[in-house]
């Protein structure tokens, strides 16, 4: 798994899509032994896992001036009811609020 998040890493620095990154892992016969949509579904989590990291940061670094956080639901036929619920909760990122919706 390790040698996957490498190329991934390397891909991404570089700006590649995910038809890049396969195309060049295939070429390259670095496949990892995976089915082109195992190596899809790798691909996406892991960016989505970076994208979260990122933003997570981003409100860390700026809780003293956007103090505030508000949670959005797409709300779409996929939304579930418990997450449709929070649909524009506002919540503080200070940390004597309880709940805070501030990552740690």
């Amino acid at each position: 798994m390790q040698r996957i998040a490498d190329s991934l890493h390397t891909a991404l620095g570089k700006g590649h899509s995910f038809g890049a990154w396969k195309k060049a892992t295939l070429a390259s016969g670095k496949d990892f032994g995976l089915a082109p949509h195992r190596l899809e579904t790798i691909f996406r989590n892991n960016v989505q896992a970076w994208y979260a990291a990122g933003q997570a940061e981003a409100i860390r670094r700026n809780k003293d001036a956007f103090p505030y956080l508000r949670y959005s639901a797409v709300g779409d036929a996929r939304t579930r009811p418990a997450h449709m619920a929070l649909d524009a909760l506002i919540l503080t990122c200070r940390p004597s609020a309880s709940p805070s919706a501030c990552p740690s």
